[in-house]
Formats: structure tokens, C-alpha cells, sequence
């Protein structure tokens, strides 16, 4: 059985890292992508760094109901900030996307 669970572990862990480097694909203009995945992977990279501090912060001086809300507010924040990309039609479909790269 554990030898199962890490096999399906591993298998899991294969098709995110494989997810991660390709949905850029889905969401970038084909002359674009190299730049997008640039600027993802650094502010990413940004995000590890700042993300442990700022938490480190709030968990040494604050509740943790008020670091749960701090994380809530973030994600809302952060779904306001996508509500402008919800697809509106043939201006984002895959098929402009291409004519355009």
C-alpha cells in the first residue's frame, strides 16, 4: 500500500509540475509566452521570499483569527484583480489567440 501511495504521489506531482509549465499556453498569446512565464516565475520567486517574512511577522504579533482574515482579504482582492479576465467571448477563445501569434 505504501508503495501505491507513493507511486500515485509521484504521478501526482509529475502532471502539476507538467500543468504549471504548460497552462501558460492557454492563457498567453503564442509570441508572448516566453515574456509571460519571465514575469510568473519572478513574481513568484518575489512571493517565496516576502510570503515566509509576512508571516512570520503576523504570526509573531497577531491572532490567528486576524491572520485568517488577512488571508481572506487577500483572496478576495486577488479574485476582484481576475474578474476582468473572465472570458467575455471570441476576443480571449484559443482560435484569436492564434491568428494573432
Amino acid at each position: 500500500m505504501l508503495a501505491f501511495g507513493s507511486v500515485l504521489l509521484g504521478v501526482s506531482f509529475a502532471g502539476g509540475t507538467i500543468s504549471w509549465n504548460l497552462w501558460v499556453t492557454k492563457f498567453a498569446i503564442p509570441s508572448e509566452t516566453a515574456k509571460y512565464m519571465a514575469m510568473h516565475t519572478f513574481f513568484n520567486g518575489i512571493r517565496g521570499v516576502l510570503a515566509p517574512v509576512a508571516g512570520y511577522i503576523i504570526a509573531s504579533t497577531d491572532s490567528i483569527q486576524t491572520a485568517s482574515d488577512y488571508s481572506v482579504g487577500l483572496m478576495f482582492v486577488s479574485c476582484l484583480m481576475l474578474a476582468p479576465l473572465i472570458p467575455k467571448g471570441a476576443p480571449f477563445d484559443r482560435q484569436n489567440r492564434l491568428e494573432e501569434g
